[in-house]
């Protein structure tokens, strides 16, 4: 319990020293089971509220994946490392997990491409409920920077 107290204040002193952004993005998706059967997603809709520490980015990631038949939530933690920056350009490699509606769970990683406030985004994740590889491909805009 005093490494959990402990940890939020350290937390909570270096977000006062962070960089607050908002992020929003919109792409296309593909979910594959082991099968091979896919399901194309036509729209992901994706919020990011995000602290960034030097090279390193906190993130609340909200995620909304729709299809013909249904839409799907999923809404958790996403953490990134910007390892490559030039100028107004960067390269950052993430990781998430998040939990959905149903009961789901997806966990994975990805990359982001930064270039002023417009980012190209790549998130592979494994969704354990369905047992599906999910696949998003999606442009964003910093709003808040």
């Amino acid at each position: 319990m005093k490494n959990a107290i402990l940890v939020l204040f350290l937390f909570i002193s270096s977000i006062s020293f962070a960089q607050f952004d908002l992020s929003s993005s919109v792409g296309f998706g593909i979910e594959i089971n082991k099968q091979l059967d896919y399901q194309l997603f036509q729209t992901t809709v994706t919020i990011e509220p995000q602290y960034k520490i030097d090279k390193i980015t906190l993130s609340s990631q909200s995620e909304a994946m729709q299809n013909d038949s249904n839409t799907l939530f999923y809404t958790g933690l996403k953490a990134g490392y910007e390892f490559w920056q030039k100028e107004n350009k960067s390269l950052q490699v993430t990781g998430h997990a998040l939990i959905g509606t149903e009961g789901r769970k997806k966990l994975g990683g990805g990359l982001t491409y930064v270039v002023d406030n417009i980012s190209l985004n790549l998130d592979l994740s494994q969704e354990y409920k369905a047992k599906t590889f999910v696949g998003i491909l999606s442009v964003g805009f910093y709003l808040t920077r």
